[in-house]
């Protein structure tokens, strides 16, 4: 099994900015050139509001009052693929995944679960004790890999989904993304 796959980069993380989601390690594919030089994700917003936040439904068309918004485009769709322990790609069935790839990105990052194993769900780390988890993933060769690290906030935000909250991302994707309100205290 080869160790490290050039080209790509992994970043770890344990709390996302304000919505505070331990969702998963990442990594940078070859196509990303430098962090933040990728497409945009779409924002996943699909709802329509008026000028007082009432939702508009169906979202106007070209024309009508409040046409324009996020939820009228859908640009560079969210795109996914389920990767094992060995950072191969899985079938869109299959029922359990330990990273995923963000198509459009082209980062990978790691998926929490609840098997206790090295992506324990309920395990949390502070902020120095995440550089001990970090070396332990490359250590280990977590995906494959031996190049994890933290993700900076504009990567996290390539994962937000903006229709939802409390967790703000997709859960069909990262199922055991634990939402922790009492630590956005402290953000």
């Amino acid at each position: 099994m080869d160790t490290h796959r050039q080209g790509y980069y992994r970043i770890s993380f344990s709390v996302l900015h304000f919505f505070l989601f331990t969702v998963a390690i990442l990594l940078f594919s070859s196509n990303c050139v430098n962090a933040g030089q990728w497409p945009i994700p779409d924002s996943g917003q699909t709802t329509c509001y008026d000028d007082q936040g009432n939702v508009i439904d169906p979202c106007p068309s070209p024309g009508e009052p409040f046409y324009g918004q996020d939820a009228n485009y859908s640009i560079n769709p969210r795109s996914y693929t389920k990767l094992d322990d060995y950072g191969n790609d899985l079938p869109v069935t299959a029922t359990f995944w330990t990273m995923i790839r963000d198509n459009i990105t082209g980062l990978i990052w790691e998926v929490k679960n609840k098997d206790r194993s090295l992506n324990y769900v309920f395990d949390k780390y502070t902020w120095d004790e995440t550089k001990g988890y970090i070396e332990l993933l490359n250590s280990e060769h977590y995906g494959g890999f031996t190049n994890w690290r933290m993700p900076t906030i504009q990567e996290l935000a390539s994962i937000v989904y903006y229709e939802q909250y409390y967790p703000a991302n997709d859960r069909s994707i990262f199922p055991y993304t634990r939402s922790d309100r009492l630590l956005r205290t402290f953000i």
